[in-house]
Protein backbone atom coordinates (compact mmCIF):
# COMPACT_ATOMS: atom_id res chain seq x y z
CA UNK A 1 0.00 0.00 0.00
CA UNK A 2 2.59 2.48 1.12
CA UNK A 3 6.17 1.31 1.28
CA UNK A 4 7.25 3.28 4.34
CA UNK A 5 5.47 4.43 7.44
CA UNK A 6 6.75 5.33 10.86
CA UNK A 7 6.07 6.96 14.21
CA UNK A 8 7.75 10.26 14.99
CA UNK A 9 8.06 11.70 18.49
CA UNK A 10 9.05 15.35 18.91
CA UNK A 11 10.23 15.87 22.47
CA UNK A 12 10.91 19.61 22.13
CA UNK A 13 7.36 20.53 21.14
CA UNK A 14 5.87 17.77 23.33
CA UNK A 15 3.71 16.62 20.42
CA UNK A 16 3.28 13.27 18.74
CA UNK A 17 3.24 12.79 14.98
CA UNK A 18 2.07 9.73 13.13
CA UNK A 19 3.34 9.93 9.54
CA UNK A 20 2.79 8.03 6.31
CA UNK A 21 5.64 8.39 3.84
CA UNK A 22 6.68 7.30 0.36
CA UNK A 23 10.27 6.75 -0.75
CA UNK A 24 11.88 8.70 -3.57
CA UNK A 25 15.22 8.73 -5.37
CA UNK A 26 16.76 11.67 -3.55
CA UNK A 27 19.82 11.31 -1.35
CA UNK A 28 19.14 14.60 0.44
CA UNK A 29 15.56 13.67 1.37
CA UNK A 30 14.97 9.95 0.62
CA UNK A 31 11.24 10.11 1.44
CA UNK A 32 8.28 12.46 1.30
CA UNK A 33 5.35 12.87 3.65
CA UNK A 34 1.96 11.76 2.36
CA UNK A 35 0.01 12.28 5.56
CA UNK A 36 0.84 13.51 9.07
CA UNK A 37 -1.47 13.27 12.07
CA UNK A 38 -0.77 15.59 15.01
CA UNK A 39 -1.92 13.70 18.08
CA UNK A 40 -2.18 14.57 21.75
CA UNK A 41 1.07 14.94 23.68
CA UNK A 42 0.08 12.07 25.98
CA UNK A 43 -0.10 9.68 23.02
CA UNK A 44 2.50 6.90 22.97
CA UNK A 45 2.23 4.42 20.07
CA UNK A 46 4.46 1.47 19.12
CA UNK A 47 2.43 -0.71 16.72
CA UNK A 48 0.76 -0.02 13.39
CA UNK A 49 -0.83 -2.08 10.62
CA UNK A 50 -2.74 -1.38 7.41
CA UNK A 51 -6.26 -2.40 6.50
CA UNK A 52 -9.06 -0.97 4.38
CA UNK A 53 -12.62 0.20 4.84
CA UNK A 54 -15.71 -1.38 3.29
CA UNK A 55 -15.50 1.03 0.34
CA UNK A 56 -11.76 0.33 -0.20
CA UNK A 57 -10.21 3.37 1.51
CA UNK A 58 -6.88 2.67 3.25
CA UNK A 59 -7.06 2.72 7.04
CA UNK A 60 -4.20 2.72 9.53
CA UNK A 61 -4.57 0.96 12.89
CA UNK A 62 -2.25 2.25 15.63
CA UNK A 63 -1.83 1.35 19.30
CA UNK A 64 0.60 1.58 22.19
CA UNK A 65 0.78 2.36 25.88
CA UNK A 66 -1.32 5.53 25.72
CA UNK A 67 -4.18 5.57 25.11
CA UNK A 68 -5.01 1.97 25.98
CA UNK A 69 -7.07 1.70 22.85
CA UNK A 70 -6.59 1.07 19.14
CA UNK A 71 -6.87 4.17 16.97
CA UNK A 72 -8.33 3.81 13.48
CA UNK A 73 -7.11 6.58 11.16
CA UNK A 74 -8.30 7.55 7.69
CA UNK A 75 -5.86 9.19 5.26
CA UNK A 76 -8.56 11.73 4.43
CA UNK A 77 -9.16 12.76 8.04
CA UNK A 78 -6.96 14.74 10.42
CA UNK A 79 -8.21 12.92 13.52
CA UNK A 80 -8.85 9.24 14.38
CA UNK A 81 -12.24 8.20 13.05
CA UNK A 82 -12.69 5.42 15.58
CA UNK A 83 -11.25 4.02 18.79
CA UNK A 84 -11.38 0.41 20.05
CA UNK A 85 -11.21 0.19 23.84
CA UNK A 86 -11.09 -2.98 25.93
CA UNK A 87 -7.52 -3.86 26.88
CA UNK A 88 -6.57 -3.05 30.46
CA UNK A 89 -2.92 -2.28 29.75
CA UNK A 90 -0.60 -1.30 26.89
CA UNK A 91 -0.93 -2.86 23.43
CA UNK A 92 2.30 -4.17 21.86
CA UNK A 93 1.32 -5.62 18.48
CA UNK A 94 -1.42 -5.53 15.83
CA UNK A 95 -2.15 -7.96 13.00
CA UNK A 96 -4.85 -8.06 10.31
CA UNK A 97 -6.29 -11.46 9.39
CA UNK A 98 -5.39 -12.67 5.87
CA UNK A 99 -9.01 -13.84 5.50
CA UNK A 100 -10.70 -10.48 6.06
CA UNK A 101 -9.56 -6.84 6.37
CA UNK A 102 -12.20 -6.44 9.07
CA UNK A 103 -10.62 -8.90 11.54
CA UNK A 104 -7.93 -7.31 13.71
CA UNK A 105 -5.87 -9.05 16.42
CA UNK A 106 -4.19 -7.14 19.24
CA UNK A 107 -1.64 -8.34 21.82
CA UNK A 108 -1.57 -6.59 25.18
CA UNK A 109 0.32 -6.41 28.43
CA UNK A 110 -2.86 -7.57 30.16
CA UNK A 111 -1.85 -11.13 29.09
CA UNK A 112 -4.64 -11.43 26.50
CA UNK A 113 -5.24 -11.30 22.75
CA UNK A 114 -8.39 -9.64 21.46
CA UNK A 115 -10.00 -10.23 18.09
CA UNK A 116 -11.93 -7.22 16.74
CA UNK A 117 -14.40 -6.86 13.88
CA UNK A 118 -13.98 -3.46 12.20
CA UNK A 119 -17.23 -3.77 10.24
CA UNK A 120 -19.50 -0.80 10.96
CA UNK A 121 -22.29 -3.23 11.87
CA UNK A 122 -20.35 -4.06 15.05
CA UNK A 123 -19.68 -0.55 16.34
CA UNK A 124 -21.55 -1.31 19.56
CA UNK A 125 -19.48 -4.42 20.39
CA UNK A 126 -16.42 -4.65 18.10
CA UNK A 127 -14.54 -7.13 20.33
CA UNK A 128 -15.53 -10.58 19.12
CA UNK A 129 -13.20 -12.90 21.05
CA UNK A 130 -10.69 -12.88 23.89
CA UNK A 131 -7.80 -15.35 23.85
CA UNK A 132 -6.19 -15.79 27.25
CA UNK A 133 -6.49 -17.14 30.76
CA UNK A 134 -4.51 -20.36 30.67
CA UNK A 135 -1.90 -19.13 28.19
CA UNK A 136 0.69 -16.40 28.75
CA UNK A 137 1.43 -15.26 32.29
CA UNK A 138 3.30 -12.08 31.38
CA UNK A 139 2.81 -9.23 28.86
CA UNK A 140 2.42 -10.23 25.21
CA UNK A 141 4.81 -8.77 22.66
CA UNK A 142 4.22 -10.31 19.21
CA UNK A 143 1.53 -11.85 17.00
CA UNK A 144 1.32 -13.47 13.57
CA UNK A 145 -1.60 -15.00 11.65
CA UNK A 146 -1.04 -18.18 9.68
CA UNK A 147 -1.54 -17.51 5.93
CA UNK A 148 -4.76 -19.54 6.02
CA UNK A 149 -6.08 -17.36 8.87
CA UNK A 150 -7.07 -20.31 11.07
CA UNK A 151 -4.16 -20.13 13.52
CA UNK A 152 -2.50 -17.34 15.50
CA UNK A 153 0.97 -17.29 17.04
CA UNK A 154 1.91 -15.20 20.06
CA UNK A 155 5.13 -14.44 21.93
CA UNK A 156 5.45 -12.90 25.37
CA UNK A 157 7.74 -11.84 28.19
CA UNK A 158 7.23 -15.20 29.94
CA UNK A 159 9.57 -16.67 27.24
CA UNK A 160 6.61 -18.67 25.89
CA UNK A 161 5.30 -19.07 22.35
CA UNK A 162 1.64 -20.05 22.06
CA UNK A 163 -0.52 -21.26 19.18
CA UNK A 164 -4.20 -20.34 19.26
CA UNK A 165 -7.13 -21.65 17.22
CA UNK A 166 -8.87 -18.68 15.58
CA UNK A 167 -12.69 -18.78 15.50
CA UNK A 168 -14.24 -18.97 12.04
CA UNK A 169 -15.31 -15.84 10.17
CA UNK A 170 -18.96 -16.74 10.74
CA UNK A 171 -18.36 -16.85 14.50
CA UNK A 172 -16.51 -13.53 14.44
CA UNK A 173 -19.20 -11.93 12.29
CA UNK A 174 -22.22 -12.92 14.35
CA UNK A 175 -24.34 -10.00 15.47
CA UNK A 176 -24.25 -9.60 19.25
CA UNK A 177 -25.50 -6.85 21.50
CA UNK A 178 -23.41 -4.78 23.88
CA UNK A 179 -24.77 -6.81 26.80
CA UNK A 180 -23.39 -10.10 25.47
CA UNK A 181 -19.81 -10.96 26.40
CA UNK A 182 -17.31 -11.80 23.62
CA UNK A 183 -16.29 -15.39 22.97
CA UNK A 184 -13.58 -16.46 25.45
CA UNK A 185 -10.90 -19.02 24.48
CA UNK A 186 -8.75 -19.59 27.59
CA UNK A 187 -6.57 -22.46 26.32
CA UNK A 188 -3.99 -22.35 23.53
CA UNK A 189 -3.53 -25.46 21.39
CA UNK A 190 0.22 -25.33 22.03
CA UNK A 191 2.43 -23.37 24.42
CA UNK A 192 6.09 -23.81 25.31
CA UNK A 193 8.64 -22.01 27.45
CA UNK A 194 11.48 -24.29 26.34
CA UNK A 195 12.16 -22.87 22.89
CA UNK A 196 13.64 -19.56 24.05
CA UNK A 197 15.12 -18.40 27.33
CA UNK A 198 14.16 -14.72 27.15
CA UNK A 199 11.43 -12.35 25.99
CA UNK A 200 9.98 -13.51 22.65
CA UNK A 201 9.50 -10.27 20.71
CA UNK A 202 9.12 -11.52 17.12
CA UNK A 203 7.32 -14.55 15.60
CA UNK A 204 6.57 -15.35 11.94
CA UNK A 205 5.07 -18.27 10.05
CA UNK A 206 7.14 -19.94 7.35
CA UNK A 207 4.66 -22.39 5.89
CA UNK A 208 3.74 -24.61 8.81
CA UNK A 209 7.12 -23.97 10.43
CA UNK A 210 7.85 -21.03 12.71
CA UNK A 211 10.57 -18.38 12.87
CA UNK A 212 11.10 -16.71 16.23
CA UNK A 213 13.68 -14.74 18.19
CA UNK A 214 14.19 -13.81 21.82
CA UNK A 215 15.47 -10.49 23.09
CA UNK A 216 18.52 -10.40 25.30
CA UNK A 217 19.31 -7.38 27.45
CA UNK A 218 22.78 -5.92 27.78
CA UNK A 219 23.04 -7.34 31.28
CA UNK A 220 22.94 -10.87 29.89
CA UNK A 221 26.30 -10.38 28.17
CA UNK A 222 28.20 -11.69 31.22
CA UNK A 223 26.60 -15.09 30.80
CA UNK A 224 28.42 -17.01 28.08
CA UNK A 225 25.31 -19.07 27.37
CA UNK A 226 23.39 -15.91 26.58
CA UNK A 227 25.95 -14.08 24.44
CA UNK A 228 24.79 -15.33 21.04
CA UNK A 229 21.71 -13.80 19.51
CA UNK A 230 19.79 -16.18 17.29
CA UNK A 231 16.71 -16.60 15.16
CA UNK A 232 15.25 -20.10 15.38
CA UNK A 233 13.34 -22.07 12.76
CA UNK A 234 11.30 -24.83 14.36
CA UNK A 235 8.07 -26.78 14.01
CA UNK A 236 5.32 -28.15 16.21
CA UNK A 237 5.18 -31.95 16.10
CA UNK A 238 1.94 -33.25 14.66
CA UNK A 239 0.72 -29.83 13.51
CA UNK A 240 -0.90 -29.40 10.10
CA UNK A 241 -2.50 -26.08 9.25
CA UNK A 242 -5.27 -27.85 7.30
CA UNK A 243 -6.31 -30.05 10.21
CA UNK A 244 -9.38 -29.39 12.34
CA UNK A 245 -8.95 -27.44 15.54
CA UNK A 246 -8.27 -29.76 18.50
CA UNK A 247 -11.40 -30.50 20.51
CA UNK A 248 -9.60 -30.85 23.84
CA UNK A 249 -7.01 -28.42 25.24
CA UNK A 250 -3.58 -29.71 26.24
CA UNK A 251 -3.41 -30.98 29.81
CA UNK A 252 -1.09 -29.16 32.19
CA UNK A 253 0.99 -30.93 34.83
CA UNK A 254 3.28 -29.47 37.51
CA UNK A 255 6.74 -28.88 36.12
CA UNK A 256 5.58 -29.13 32.50
CA UNK A 257 6.94 -26.30 30.34
CA UNK A 258 5.45 -27.45 27.02
CA UNK A 259 1.80 -28.34 26.42
CA UNK A 260 0.55 -29.55 23.06
CA UNK A 261 -2.84 -30.76 21.85
CA UNK A 262 -1.30 -32.20 18.66
CA UNK A 263 -0.28 -35.85 18.33
CA UNK A 264 3.39 -36.46 18.99
CA UNK A 265 5.73 -39.14 20.33
CA UNK A 266 5.86 -39.55 24.13
CA UNK A 267 9.62 -39.10 23.86
CA UNK A 268 9.18 -35.78 22.08
CA UNK A 269 8.72 -32.47 23.84
CA UNK A 270 6.15 -31.54 21.22
CA UNK A 271 8.40 -29.46 19.00
CA UNK A 272 11.58 -29.78 16.95
CA UNK A 273 14.26 -27.20 16.25
CA UNK A 274 15.30 -27.15 12.58
CA UNK A 275 17.72 -24.28 11.99
CA UNK A 276 19.55 -21.58 13.89
CA UNK A 277 20.43 -18.24 12.29
CA UNK A 278 23.16 -16.24 14.01
CA UNK A 279 22.10 -12.60 14.41
CA UNK A 280 25.04 -10.72 15.88
CA UNK A 281 24.59 -7.47 17.79
CA UNK A 282 20.83 -7.83 18.17
CA UNK A 283 20.67 -7.92 21.96
CA UNK A 284 18.34 -4.96 22.28
CA UNK A 285 14.73 -5.56 23.16
CA UNK A 286 12.06 -5.26 20.43
CA UNK A 287 14.36 -5.67 17.42
CA UNK A 288 12.39 -7.55 14.77
CA UNK A 289 13.33 -9.52 11.68
CA UNK A 290 11.50 -9.36 8.35
CA UNK A 291 10.41 -12.18 6.06
CA UNK A 292 9.64 -11.86 2.36
CA UNK A 293 7.50 -14.89 1.54
CA UNK A 294 5.36 -14.61 -1.57
CA UNK A 295 4.57 -16.89 -4.45
CA UNK A 296 7.00 -16.55 -7.34
CA UNK A 297 9.79 -15.17 -5.14
CA UNK A 298 12.57 -16.82 -3.20
CA UNK A 299 11.85 -16.56 0.54
CA UNK A 300 14.27 -14.05 2.11
CA UNK A 301 14.88 -13.54 5.83
CA UNK A 302 16.43 -10.20 6.83
CA UNK A 303 17.63 -8.89 10.18
CA UNK A 304 19.05 -5.48 11.05
CA UNK A 305 21.32 -4.98 14.07
CA UNK A 306 22.73 -2.34 16.37
CA UNK A 307 25.82 -1.93 14.16
CA UNK A 308 23.70 -0.61 11.24
CA UNK A 309 24.14 -3.85 9.29
CA UNK A 310 21.53 -5.90 7.47
CA UNK A 311 21.84 -9.68 7.10
CA UNK A 312 19.99 -11.59 4.37
CA UNK A 313 19.35 -15.34 4.25
CA UNK A 314 17.92 -17.21 1.27
CA UNK A 315 15.64 -19.80 2.90
CA UNK A 316 15.10 -21.59 -0.41
CA UNK A 317 18.73 -22.75 -0.26
CA UNK A 318 17.91 -24.65 2.91
CA UNK A 319 15.17 -26.54 1.10
CA UNK A 320 17.32 -27.28 -1.95
CA UNK A 321 19.72 -29.17 0.31
CA UNK A 322 23.20 -27.93 -0.55
CA UNK A 323 25.84 -29.77 1.44
CA UNK A 324 28.75 -27.93 3.03
CA UNK A 325 32.14 -28.28 1.39
CA UNK A 326 35.01 -29.09 3.69
CA UNK A 327 38.17 -26.97 3.40
CA UNK A 328 40.75 -28.45 1.04
CA UNK A 329 44.43 -28.88 1.72
CA UNK A 330 46.37 -25.80 2.66
CA UNK A 331 43.37 -24.31 4.39
CA UNK A 332 41.75 -23.09 1.16
CA UNK A 333 38.05 -23.58 0.73
CA UNK A 334 36.68 -25.10 -2.42
CA UNK A 335 34.06 -23.13 -4.33
CA UNK A 336 30.68 -24.66 -3.55
CA UNK A 337 28.66 -25.99 -6.46
CA UNK A 338 24.92 -25.83 -6.71
CA UNK A 339 23.25 -29.09 -5.76
CA UNK A 340 19.94 -30.50 -6.84
CA UNK A 341 17.06 -31.27 -4.55
CA UNK A 342 18.18 -33.60 -1.80
CA UNK A 343 15.55 -35.87 -0.29
CA UNK A 344 17.81 -36.59 2.65
CA UNK A 345 18.29 -32.89 3.32
CA UNK A 346 14.57 -32.26 3.22
CA UNK A 347 14.03 -35.08 5.68
CA UNK A 348 16.54 -33.44 8.01
CA UNK A 349 14.48 -30.28 7.87
CA UNK A 350 11.49 -32.24 9.06
CA UNK A 351 9.00 -31.32 6.35
CA UNK A 352 10.12 -27.75 5.85
CA UNK A 353 9.20 -28.03 2.19
CA UNK A 354 5.44 -27.49 2.01
CA UNK A 355 3.04 -27.37 -0.91
CA UNK A 356 2.62 -23.64 -1.52
CA UNK A 357 5.49 -22.55 0.68
CA UNK A 358 8.66 -23.22 -1.27
CA UNK A 359 9.40 -21.59 -4.60
CA UNK A 360 10.67 -23.96 -7.27
CA UNK A 361 14.12 -23.19 -8.68
CA UNK A 362 14.42 -22.20 -12.31
CA UNK A 363 16.96 -20.47 -14.50
CA UNK A 364 16.51 -17.08 -12.84
CA UNK A 365 15.57 -17.99 -9.30
CA UNK A 366 19.19 -18.16 -8.17
CA UNK A 367 19.31 -14.37 -8.09
CA UNK A 368 17.46 -12.61 -5.33
CA UNK A 369 17.97 -8.99 -6.37
CA UNK A 370 14.35 -8.74 -7.49
CA UNK A 371 13.10 -10.24 -4.24
CA UNK A 372 15.23 -7.90 -2.18
CA UNK A 373 14.01 -4.88 -4.09
CA UNK A 374 10.51 -5.84 -2.97
CA UNK A 375 11.76 -6.25 0.61
CA UNK A 376 13.72 -3.05 1.08
CA UNK A 377 11.52 -0.02 1.47
CA UNK A 378 14.30 2.51 0.86
CA UNK A 379 16.04 2.85 -2.55
CA UNK A 380 19.12 4.23 -0.78
CA UNK A 381 19.60 0.89 1.01
CA UNK A 382 18.87 -0.97 -2.22
CA UNK A 383 21.70 0.84 -4.05
CA UNK A 384 24.12 0.18 -1.22
CA UNK A 385 23.20 -3.51 -1.18
CA UNK A 386 23.44 -4.05 -4.93
CA UNK A 387 27.23 -4.34 -5.07
CA UNK A 388 27.27 -6.80 -2.19
CA UNK A 389 24.53 -8.90 -3.75
CA UNK A 390 26.20 -9.01 -7.17
CA UNK A 391 29.34 -10.36 -5.55
CA UNK A 392 27.26 -13.23 -4.24
CA UNK A 393 25.41 -14.32 -7.38
CA UNK A 394 26.85 -17.73 -6.59
CA UNK A 395 25.34 -17.72 -3.11
CA UNK A 396 27.66 -18.17 -0.17
CA UNK A 397 27.06 -21.68 0.99
CA UNK A 398 25.92 -22.55 4.49
CA UNK A 399 25.43 -25.64 6.55
CA UNK A 400 22.11 -26.78 7.92
CA UNK A 401 22.36 -25.82 11.53
CA UNK A 402 23.69 -22.27 11.16
CA UNK A 403 23.13 -20.86 7.65
CA UNK A 404 25.28 -17.90 6.71
CA UNK A 405 23.69 -14.78 5.21
CA UNK A 406 24.37 -14.44 1.48
CA UNK A 407 24.55 -10.64 1.74
CA UNK A 408 25.57 -8.23 4.49
CA UNK A 409 25.33 -4.50 3.92
CA UNK A 410 25.83 -1.34 5.92
CA UNK A 411 24.47 2.01 4.72
CA UNK A 412 27.35 4.46 4.44
CA UNK A 413 25.17 7.42 5.24
CA UNK A 414 22.90 5.72 7.75
CA UNK A 415 23.24 8.59 10.23
CA UNK A 416 22.27 11.08 7.55
CA UNK A 417 19.20 9.07 6.65
CA UNK A 418 18.15 8.84 10.28
CA UNK A 419 18.49 12.59 10.75
CA UNK A 420 16.01 13.17 7.95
Amino acid sequence: MYRLRFLLQQALTRSFKLAVCSTKNDTAQPFEYLKVWHLDEATSLNSICWTRSEDGRPLLCAAGSSPRAILILDLESDQPIRSLAGHGRAINDLQISPLSPNILASASEDYTIRLWNLNTEHVGQPCRAILGGQGHKQPLLALDFHPNGRWLLSGAMDTAIALWAVPTLSELDQTITTEVEPLVLPYPCFISQEIHSNYVDCVRWYGDSILSRAARSQADGNDKKMEKNEILLWKIDGFDSDMQHPLQPPISYPGMFTRSAFPHSPRSRGFERLLTFDAKHTARFYLRFGLLHKKGMRPILVMGNEASRFYFWDLQKCEEGEEAKKPGRGGRKKTPKAAGLSTESLDRLGGLKNRDVSVGSDGTSGRSTGALSKLLCCPMLMRLCTHSIQRHQQFQHFGFRRPRPFAVCRPRNAKTALRH
